[in-house]
């Protein structure tokens, strides 16, 4: 990598490092309102496709939270650091993954996650289009 590639991948890390990005879900049996805590790691362009682009982020999410279902116009990866959780897909199996699994989310598939009772810590990484956006909620 050359030594400007270098800085500026540096430099967006600590700038996103800074930001943290706050969601917030309504558990059904409670009430209660849940937060999701996402933190951007990277955002950059890729070398080896023109409009091509990798997000890399930091996950955690309590037992209870439960994501609209959605897809993405890329591709998706997700290393479970801690915790555990089901990861829903239309017209196939649920897959369960616990600490240390690794998932990966095909090209605009229909999903949700739902956490384990302990909640769930995960890294994910998604490479799509530039100018896509990350997810696209289905009713």
């Amino acid at each position: 990598m050359n030594r400007y590639l270098q800085y500026i991948t540096n430099s967006l890390l600590l700038a996103l490092f800074s930001f943290i990005i706050i969601s917030y879900a309504q558990d059904k049996s409670s009430n209660e309102v849940l937060s999701v805590l996402s933190k951007e790691l990277l955002n950059t362009k890729l070398d080896v496709w023109e409009d091509g682009q990798v997000i890399v982020n930091y996950i955690e999410a309590p037992a209870g939270y439960e994501m609209k279902r959605h897809y993405h116009p890329g591709e998706e990866i997700a290393y479970i650091i801690e915790g555990s959780g089901t990861t829903w897909f239309e017209d196939k199996p649920e897959v369960v993954v616990s600490k240390g699994d690794i998932i990966k989310i095909p090209f605009k598939a229909v999903h949700t996650f739902i956490p384990g009772p302990d909640g769930v810590k995960v890294l994910v990484f998604r490479v799509h289009k530039q100018g896509e956006p990350i997810r696209i909620i289905v009713e």
